[in-house]
Order: structure tokens, then sequence, then C-alpha cells
């Protein structure tokens, strides 16, 4: 009986000792939990992640996801924040380039689960290996530049010198932003400002390749210090070192502001954080001390025209706009009512020549065609069924004075005319009335003075930008595309070229703007030339494309020649 009851104690005192050795590791004890990650789950979580290279071997880099990740920005932001017990408590923490904790613990924490570094601040850390390199050794170390320094085979300087450190500390993990890497981040700074980085001579920030590498890793993302876009614009806010580390030195909104205005070789943080908010609204993104969410909507922006400020948020469905009130009937009084269910809108733009695709689009239930867009010696390409023409107040006379091409060729047409409400009711409603008189078969209406105050509301929601302090003109592609949205349950488009289009590199082969039309300008010069400019009023046609882009899966639309992906 003895025994039995020796051997029960035995088991019991087991049981509690395991119990008590896991709880201890879970708790206590960092390195029973994977390295670079606290509180990770077993091994069967771990995911490998293409574009990060490890120093020398290049195997790609394999973890698993942290559920909690904080990004500690490097601003004076932190000082006097007392931030450090919450920054340490999360399970992963991001750093950036040279920031130490050292000294700075109470503010900023002491974990350093990931550090993502510049080419230009490696040489900063050669210069302090001990505190870098041999205290922090579970620190990932993510390198990022451009390829002349980071090339593995030719041995880029900065490589090089990466090499040399893993010889004297063989336990820590470098990994390096393969080529593909880093022009995905060109890519992706682009596709959200509309901007080529290189032609527009920015360097992206470690701060845009750490949001992006967070955004990878991590499930739920907080970001200590960082401010808002609109932050260095507003009246009272705060001088601090732009580094707080360095402090007595940089004013940090100098620095944002004289970076933001610089025509090369400048960061563009502000606009990298409006892009971060926007993020913000589709990822799990918070930001912290101070607290900020979504863009300022203030049109004094620098770097114009760069981003899209309202694309996160849903826009007003336009199917339920009410197409009876919104179109005045000038031919007869009837009421707009037509209703189709497949609808192709023809563009203007060469890129239409030589597709052969006009028995495709007259096969369409509705095609709807754009100002004075011939179809006569075009057809093949363009096709000749007309069910309607969107027309500005600017191609008006163009429209009317060819009747013979535009209103007895295909007398079944709606034509619908736009323009300012003080010239529409004024002389050109005359002028489509006489018109309509002479030609009894015609049907015409004009946009009410009401729905125009729409287009411009739709414009200003879509883009955060005003369109008359912005001095923008909306294009009839704009009108088009809403009328479209109103008749036609599926829309598909062809000929309209991608936001993104005109800002590959090597550039795109130079095409007319108009394919009929083969003197007149190159069409990403025309797009590219109205995009940029301030002077006087300019149509914004890569914008309303990054619209329209936007409402593609909202509205069935669908794109082709060139296709959109």
């Amino acid at each position: 009986m003895k025994t039995l009851v020796r051997l029960f104690l035995t088991l019991v005192c087991a049981v509690v000792a395991a119990v008590l050795y896991i709880l201890l590791c879970y708790h206590v004890q960092p390195c029973c939990s994977a390295p670079g990650l606290r509180n990770s789950p077993a091994t069967a979580g771990v995911r490998s992640f293409q574009g990060y290279s490890r120093v020398p071997d290049g195997k790609p880099l394999e973890r698993a996801l942290c559920r909690h990740c904080a990004i500690v920005s490097s601003s004076g932001q932190m000082l006097g924040s007392r931030l450090g017990q919450a920054i340490d408590g999360q399970e992963c923490v991001l750093r950036m380039n040279h920031a130490p904790t050292s000294g700075y613990e109470q503010d900023v924490g002491a974990r350093s689960t990931i550090r993502v570094v510049s080419h230009t601040s490696v040489p900063l850390l050669l210069g302090n290996q001990p505190y870098f390199f041999q205290q922090s050794q579970e620190t990932l170390y993510f390198i990022w530049g451009p390829a002349k320094k980071m090339n593995r085979e030719k041995m880029g300087s900065t490589y090089q010198a990466l090499v040399k450190v893993m010889e004297k500390y063989p336990q820590l993990q470098i990994y390096t932003l393969t080529e593909e890497k880093m022009t995905y981040c060109d890519d992706v700074f682009q596709n959200e400002t509309g901007k080529n980085r290189m032609k527009s001579g920015s360097f992206l920030s470690t701060g845009w390749f750490t949001m992006i590498l967070a955004m990878e890793l991590c499930e739920q993302i907080c970001v200590f210090g960082m401010v808002s876009d609109s932050y260095c614009r507003e009246k009272n806010h705060s001088s601090v070192p732009y580094h707080y580390f360095e402090k007595g030195r940089l004013d940090e909104c100098k620095m944002y502001l004289m970076h933001e205005q610089a025509r090369r070789a400048g960061h563009r943080f502000i606009t990298e954080k409006a892009i971060f908010s926007r993020w913000a609204k589709r990822r799990n993104i918070v930001f912290n001390h101070p607290s900020w969410a979504g863009s300022s909507g203030n049109g004094s922006e620098v770097f114009p025209y760069s981003r899209l400020r309202g694309r996160a948020r849903r826009p007003p469905d336009l199917r339920k706009w009410g197409v009876k009130s919104g179109y005045l009937p000038v031919c007869g009084n009837k009421t707009l009512t037509a209703r189709c269910h497949q609808c192709v809108i023809v563009t203007s733009s060469s890129h239409l020549l030589g597709t052969h695709l006009g028995t495709a689009i007259d096969g369409a239930e509705c095609t709807i065609r754009m100002n004075d867009a011939p179809t006569t010696g075009y057809s093949a390409d363009v096709g000749n069924k007309t069910s309607f023409r969107v027309v500005a107040h600017s191609s008006l006379y163009r429209v009317l004075k060819r009747p013979q091409e535009f209103v007895n060729k295909t007398p079944e047409t709606i034509f619908i005319f736009w323009g300012p409400p003080t010239k529409m009711q004024k002389s050109l409603l005359k002028i489509i009335q006489r018109v309509c008189a002479s030609f009894p078969n015609m049907t015409a209406y004009v946009v009410s003075p009401g729905h125009m105050k729409q287009f411009d509301d739709l414009f200003r929601g879509e883009t955060g930008k005003d369109r008359e302090k912005s001095r923008s003109w909306l294009s009839t592609g704009w009108f088009t595309m809403v009328i479209a949205v109103e008749l036609c349950d599926a829309i598909h488009v062809y000929g309209m070229v991608p936001p993104s289009y005109c800002g590959r590199h090597p550039p795109p082969r130079r095409l007319p703007y108009h394919y009929y039309e083969p003197k007149g300008p190159d069409e990403c010069t025309t797009y590219i030339h109205n995009e940029r400019s301030r002077r006087g009023n300019h149509h914004r046609f890569i914008t309303e494309k990054r619209v329209f882009a936007s409402w593609a899966g909202l509205y069935n639309i669908t794109f082709s020649h060139p296709t959109w992906t």
C-alpha cells in the first residue's frame, strides 16, 4: 500500500513540475519561443516570404506571422511618451535604421525583433557593432538599397560589408531585399501616387519599406510616434527633433516639408503618410502618440495630385442617383428611361486602331461614344452602332456641324450634352434646339444644373479634391462612365489605358491622343501634362482612371485593349 501511495505522489510531483516548466517558459523565458517571435505558435505556422534573401546563403525568409506588432518610429514625438513598457509588451517590435534603445528605454522600450535598415545607415551600425550585433543577437536585420550596392554576384559595397559582419557574428540573421522586391516597392509607390519614383525625383524612406514588411508579417500593427500627413500644416503643432536620439538638431516638420518640396532626391514623407492612412482603412493598422486616422483632405499639399484620399470609402450608389431628374429633354418632352443590360464604352484612344473590334462592339446591346469621335472610315476597329453619345459643351459645334455623320447616320442615337449651367442655359441650349427642329427624329438631353453639381461632389468625394479649387476640369470620360453606371448593368470599356500606364519604364510607345487625329498630340504626353499642371484649368485623366479602377468591382466594369490588372 505504501508503495502505491509513494508511486502516486511521484506521478503528481512530475505532472506539477512539467506544468510549472511550461508556464515559466511561456511567461518568463523568451528563449523558449521561436527566434525573434514572442509567444509564437509552433513551427506549423512558419511561412516562407519571397523577396527577402538571407546573407550569405540567399535562402528566403521563413518565420511565423506575428499577431501583434509595434512599429517604433525614430521621431522626437517619442520623447517623454513613457511608452516603453507598452512597446515591449507587443509580440514583435520593429525599429528602423540606427535608432537606439539604450538610454531611451522608458520611452521607446528595449526589445527589437526586427530592424529595417537603409544602405546609407549600414555604416552607422558598423560603427557600433557591439551594441547592434553582439547585444542584440535575436534581432532580424532587413537591409534595403540600390542594386549596385546590394548586388550579391558583383559583391556590391554594402553587401560585402554585411558578409564581413556575418563572418564576425555568425549567429546573426541578416536579410537583404531582392531586386524584385525593390521593384515591387517602387511599383506600389507608383500605383498609389500616380508618380514614377525615379522620374519624380523621389527616394523611398525606410518607413515605407518597414510598413510593407510589417503588413506582410503582422496581423495587427500599432505605429508609435508617426505624425499624420496633415500634422505639419497645423498651426499649433509641436516642434520636435527629427530623431529622438539627436536632440537639438533637425526639426521634424522642417525636414518633412523640405523633402516634400524638393524636386530631386527627396523623400516624400508626407505623401507616404497619406498612403499609410489609406492602408489603415483596409488593414488592421492604428497610429498612437499622436493618435490619428484618415487623411486631412487639405488641398494645399505640395506633391500635387499624388493620391486619392477617398478610395477606401464606398462611393454613393450611382445607380440610385435618379436618371429621370438628372437629364433634361431638349428635343420633345420625354424623360430619359433607357436601361441596358450590357454596355460598351468606346473611347477615342488610338489604342483601338488595328484591333478589328468593330463587330464585337456592334454586337453589344448598347454602345456609348464620346464627343466627335467618328465611325466612318474606322468601323472595322470601332464599329458603327451608337446608342448614346456623350458630348461636352466644347465639342458641341464639332458634332452638330456634321449631322450626316453624327445625326442622320445613326438616328437611334441618344445625345447627352454636358457643360457649365451658365453656358448650357444661354446660347448652347438654343443651338441644340435649332438642330432638333431640323432633325425631328433626333433625341437629346442636357445634364441638369443639379446633376452637374453631383458630378463635382462625386469627384471631391472620391479624390479629396474640390474641383474648382484644384483648378480641374472633369473630362467627358468622367461623365460617360457615371452615365454608363446609371444606365447599364454591366460595362466593358474599350481602349482606355490604366492609371499606371504612362508611368511605365521603359515608356510606352507614342500614340495619337485620338484615333481619328493621326497628327494630334501624344496620348501619354497629354495625360501627364494635364495631371501635373497647376496653372489654368486641366483635366485629371490619370486621377479619374484611378477612380474608375476602384469602381470596377463595385459596378461590374471591365477594361480591354489594353486589359487592366
